[in-house]
């Protein structure tokens, strides 16, 4: 009963509305009312479920429940209905719990097996929706073609099933569709085709046949079109594409041949429209889209053959201006032919699923796309998406492929597989923004923490009210949990979340509606979480305040202690800097004091020093008083241009020997061209500085000293010697003896001027001889005088024979004293490194090796033993040999026994048929790989600062390969020692002679 109180309370006025109801009903009593925004009436009755009632209309539905139908209302005793702010009903039942429906889900308007009390329909698995010209709706389902039953504003009451005689009433329904001679055309999948006379009710059954190419291409249809010329175009899931020959009831058929490049690109045709410039778009699965001109020609567009194209795998289309919109299983895309131009839709830009099966066009130019996550509204003028899925009221979230209407009045229908929508586009409801989520649990190290409950969380307030919270640092791993108490829309809602002050990214909760932190530094954070429905509308955002507490030692007390402290230590650094700086400036002084000191040492000395750098074909030189090329570019160049034509032979002969790997020093004495072209006896040392990978010489240096007056000198004494032996020989003719034992002498003192670099220590010897004489000449003279007068008496005689006897003794003792001072200048040694070859027994110059070596040795505690063959003799330098030996000793002492153990060191020579093999090895801690193939590389030492060069095995490798021409191993490993194996040529030993 309706109570009209418009006139006042004294005269109201009531209409009964119970006479609208069904009989079944009318007589059972109503426990609660309650009014929707839509102004429709909801009913609950004491014992016969839930009903609506809208009072203009006097339309009246009515919803009991169904123990078959788990998506009916829980009982049909009701007690209680109401209407919340999401516009849900919520009804309350005796003894069956509570039961909630979406009031927005009836502009869904879902149809199913369900849907009425009686004459449902069988099948909920929804495949083709038709209606025709006749106002007849048509459903085709997996099972069966059924025909609605509709009152006059076109609300389905009922279903009854299709039959004919000729029709298979279980066939799989894949399209309907009208022609313009009220014909009906049904394609099946696996039935073949029908079509059906409205007006006579006779079929006509077309099926495929192998052996008639003007049967129909195959059974598996899948869609139909009547072009502009009314030929009907099917297309086949197997068989690819049959044009329908009405004059001879008979079909012309295109399909793939892979022997046929130019023949249709696949066999499964989805789709098939007319092309604006003339001929037709065929949509494929499996091949993309292609081109069929009106002369048969095909062309393809798909990933392969078009770079932007996005799919291949394409179920339906619809033009839209000059654009062909497509629906794939990569999206909906839009498409223009003539500059194929794309524009995909898909879900990372707000489609709902990307395999988009079902897709209708309405009559405002929308694309309704059905998917197998839930429905799309896709606006092709601005292109905007709305997003729904079966929470919202939809039958289901999966559509099939072709099961889709558009009435003439824009109702839009669209199966699925529990049964097809009745959508009107204006009815649909505004999805609002989520509402903003809930921070309800806190968790710390995995356990619920009530904020209110510990004091030190600052917090007097649940973690759901809160606005800020204290932690300490160490509540190193925390989490917090949150939800929308949007009811209805939960399955629909993903939430996102970040932590300001750690990152700016929204993180995806993965569906756990929790986040997760551990690990954060001390700090103000603000955690924040937002909800997100599935059209990407986002709710407002839950902030929470979070201070990490610092530890004592970050607090700002402790980080003005550390200021103060670095600054100290800034200070001392600044106080070593400059006392750096002025050792530096000392250092500096010094060398340049030094670097002076040479200068004046050159000039004092007279001698020139000279740096050549052969790479770079350049050359320096300091005190020069020789004459040289103005641009000395080649070192040969310069000698052939210096050095006197008689010395050059010899002076190239040496040079080459250096370029050449043989020596790295050299001394050579030559004649030299001075500025006014005279010739100048010069002393020219050198010595190889760097030399590269092939062991040519990069840089040499050296001094040039004038030796003229040496030359001069040595020229004189080698005069004055002849002199003497003429003045001795003409004076002392008649003491025979004596006159050739002083020839004898001279012969030696004329030896003795050939030996280079007489010092003045020979003017001694030689002065007191040339004394002697000048003093028994003036004696032979005077007694001449006396002889010749007559007045030499006995005692004269005899004076004069002492005298000559005492002259020639001190003139023999001297002359001896001068032989002996060249034969040690002679013997003297030139340089080290330019060691004499020559033989020499090599036991026992191991001998004098390991005696010379004794002092080295005996300062540690390790034993040493050498073993040699007594009868190996060499021909070699023998300087090389002590030198490899003490770096192999010295190598030992240092690197092998880091522990200060006692070690053994072992030397054993061996005659081996290829020459001489040397092993030498300790029992030290061995080197890994790394250490081993770095070994005998220039400058690398384990000992760095503690006594190591790195140049010790490198100098051993160099002597052994390059002076000895032998080769050196090594053979090591951590713990296992080292043992170094060299092996010498057959051409360094001497021949014996038995």
């Amino acid at each position: 009963m309706h109570l009209d109180l418009s006139q006042g309370l004294t005269s109201p006025t009531t209409t009964l509305h119970q006479l609208f109801f069904p009989d079944t009903i009318q007589q059972n009593n109503i426990n609660d009312l309650a009014l929707d925004i839509d102004g429709k009436l909801w009913i609950g009755f004491q014992q016969a479920g839930v009903a609506w009632y809208q009072p203009d209309t006097h339309q009246f539905e009515h919803f009991s429940h169904s123990a078959s139908n788990t998506r009916s209302v829980s009982s049909d005793l009701i007690t209680r209905l109401w209407i919340d702010d999401e516009h849900q009903l919520w009804i309350g039942t005796r003894g069956a719990g509570l039961s909630k429906t979406d009031l927005n889900s009836q502009a869904f308007n879902t149809i199913n097996q369900y849907a009425f009390f009686e004459n449902n329909i069988s099948d909920n698995d929804i495949r083709t929706i038709y209606r025709d010209k006749q106002n007849v709706l048509w459903i085709g389902t997996a099972q069966g073609l059924f025909i609605a039953a509709e009152d006059t504003q076109r609300n389905i009451t009922g279903f009854s099933l299709f039959t004919h005689p000729q029709f298979d009433s279980k066939s799989f329904i894949s399209f309907i569709t009208q022609d313009d001679k009220q014909q009906l055309w049904i394609g099946t999948r696996g039935n073949g085709l029908y079509i059906m006379d409205i007006k006579t009710k006779e079929i006509k059954q077309y099926v495929a046949q192998p052996d008639n190419p003007l049967a129909i291409a195959s059974n598996h249809l899948y869609s139909i079109l009547f072009d502009d010329t009314k030929q009907a175009w099917v297309t086949t899931k197997d068989a690819g594409l049959s044009l329908f020959i009405p004059t001879i009831y008979g079909f012309k058929s295109w399909s793939h041949d892979p022997n046929l490049p130019d023949s249709l690109a696949s066999n499964e045709i989805s789709k098939i429209l007319p092309a604006q410039q003339g001929g037709y778009w065929i949509l494929t699965y499996g091949a993309g889209l292609i081109h069929m001109s009106v002369e048969g020609k095909f062309t393809q567009y798909a990933p392969n053959t078009v770079e932007q194209f996005p799919s291949k795998h394409l179920f339906n289309a619809y033009w839209i201006k000059d654009r062909l919109w497509i629906s794939s299983s990569d999206g909906v895309f839009s498409f223009i032919p003539e500059t194929k131009a794309v524009q995909l839709f898909n879900k990372q830009n707000g489609l709902i699923d990307n395999i988009a099966y079902l897709m209708v066009k309405d009559k405002s130019d929308q694309l309704w796309v059905g998917t197998s996550e839930g429905l799309s509204v896709l606006n092709s003028k601005d292109h905007t998406i709305r997003n729904y899925t079966d929470v919202d009221g939809l039958q289901n979230n999966e559509f099939n492929f072709g099961a889709g209407f558009v009435d003439d009045n824009n109702r839009v229908y669209l199966g699925g597989i529990n049964g097809f929508n009745i959508i009107t586009p204006s009815d649909l409801p505004v999805t609002p923004e989520p509402k903003m989520p809930i921070i309800d649990e806190f968790y710390l190290l995995n356990k619920l923490q009530r904020l209110q409950d510990d004091t030190r969380f600052n917090q007097s307030l649940d973690v759901s009210y809160a606005d800020n919270i204290q932690l300490s640092y160490l509540d190193t791993l925390f989490s917090f949990r949150f939800h929308s108490n949007n009811l209805h829309q939960a399955q629909q809602i993903k939430y996102e979340y970040r932590m300001l002050g750690l990152h700016q990214q929204w993180f995806d909760d993965l569906n756990s509606h929790v986040a997760h932190f551990s690990g954060l530094s001390p700090g103000k954070y603000q955690f924040q979480v937002r909800a997100k429905n599935h059209n990407n509308q986002f709710s407002q955002i839950r902030t929470l305040e979070i201070h990490i507490m610092p530890p004592p030692w970050q607090t700002w007390w402790a980080y003005l202690l550390y200021c103060l402290f670095f600054i100290a230590i800034i200070g001392f650094f600044s106080w070593l800097q400059t006392r750096k700086y002025r050792i530096k400036v000392f250092m500096m002084e010094q060398v340049a004091k030094s670097e002076q000191r040479l200068q004046l040492a050159l000039w004092g000395s007279g001698d020139e020093f000279w740096d050549w750098d052969i790479r770079n074909k350049t050359a320096t030189r300091t005190n020069t008083f020789l004459q040289y090329p103005e641009h000395e570019i080649s070192l040969m160049d310069t000698l052939q241009q210096c050095v006197h034509p008689d010395d050059l032979p010899h002076v190239i002969n040496i040079m080459t020997s250096c370029l050449n790997l043989e020596e790295n020093k050299f001394e050579l004495a030559y004649r030299a061209k001075t500025p006014d072209d005279k010739w100048l006896w010069v002393l020219n040392r050198g010595q190889v500085i760097e030399r590269n990978n092939q062991g040519k010489p990069n840089r040499i240096t050296g001094t040039i000293k004038n030796i003229q007056s040496l030359k001069e000198t040595e020229e004189a004494l080698k005069l004055l010697n002849i002199e003497l032996e003429d003045r001795v020989k003409s004076r002392t003719e008649e003491l025979k003896l004596t006159q050739n034992e002083l020839i004898d002498k001279e012969k030696m003192a004329t030896l003795g001027g050939l030996v280079a670099s007489i010092t003045h220590e020979m003017n001694t010897p030689i002065g007191i001889s040339v004394t002697a004489t000048s003093h028994l000449s003036d004696r032979v003279e005077e007694f001449n005088k006396k002889y010749q007068s007559g007045d030499v008496s006995h005692e004269d005689f005899e004076l004069y024979q002492s005298e000559v006897a005492d002259c020639a003794r001190l003139m023999l003792s001297n002359l001896n004293r001068a032989t002996k001072l060249i034969q040690s200048f002679k013997k003297v040694a030139v340089d080290q490194s330019h060691e004499e070859v020559r033989d020499f027994n090599l036991k026992q110059y191991l001998d004098e090796i390991f005696v010379s070596l004794h002092p080295l040795l005996s300062r540690t505690k390790h034993q040493y033993d050498y073993q040699c063959p007594e009868d190996i003799s060499l021909h070699s330098q023998p300087g090389v040999l002590y030198q490899i030996i003490s770096n192999l000793l010295n190598n030992s002492i240092i690197h092998a026994y880091p522990d200060n153990k006692i070690g053994q060191l072992t030397l054993t020579v061996t005659r081996e048929p290829n020459g001489l093999k040397i092993i030498y090895k300790d029992d030290g801690c061995g080197m890994s790989d790394e250490i081993k193939q770095k070994i005998f590389t220039p400058f690398f030492t384990t000992k760095r600062g503690q006594g190591g060069s790195g140049l010790g095995m490198n100098i051993l490798y160099n002597l052994v390969n390059q002076v000895l021409k032998g080769k050196v191993t090594l053979s090591t490993a951590p713990e296992q020692g080292a043992i170094f194996t060299i092996e010498l040529p057959e051409e360094i030993m001497t021949k014996q002679i038995n």
